[in-house]
């Protein structure tokens, strides 16, 4: 992407990208995660002329985000639970 290749060639390469993480998303998400990456900055760097490393770096912030946001919610339920235990306990030593 760096190299700014042809209109074309981002075309192939997209639609390589596109193959990739449809044959591997059903079994491998990993791995199809390796080809959406790409395919999602290509797809912006055909319609936008923006830099690529500005892309990357808001892709980056975006990952992270949604990575902190999945973990807390993947979380939620434990300590909410150990919350309402923490307070029924609580609740008792008064009585």
């Amino acid at each position: 992407m760096a190299i700014r290749p042809a209109a074309w060639l981002m075309v192939v390469f997209i639609a390589a990208c596109q193959f990739g993480a449809e044959m591997l998303i059903a079994r491998q998400y990993f791995l199809a995660q390796v080809f959406v990456t790409p395919l999602a900055l290509m797809s912006t760097l055909l319609v936008a002329h923006v830099n690529p490393l500005d892309l990357l770096h808001d892709r980056f912030i975006d990952t992270v985000i949604g990575a902190i946001v999945g973990v807390l919610v993947v979380l939620a339920p434990s300590v909410w639970r150990r919350w309402i235990r923490w307070r029924s306990r609580a609740e008792q030593l008064e009585w």
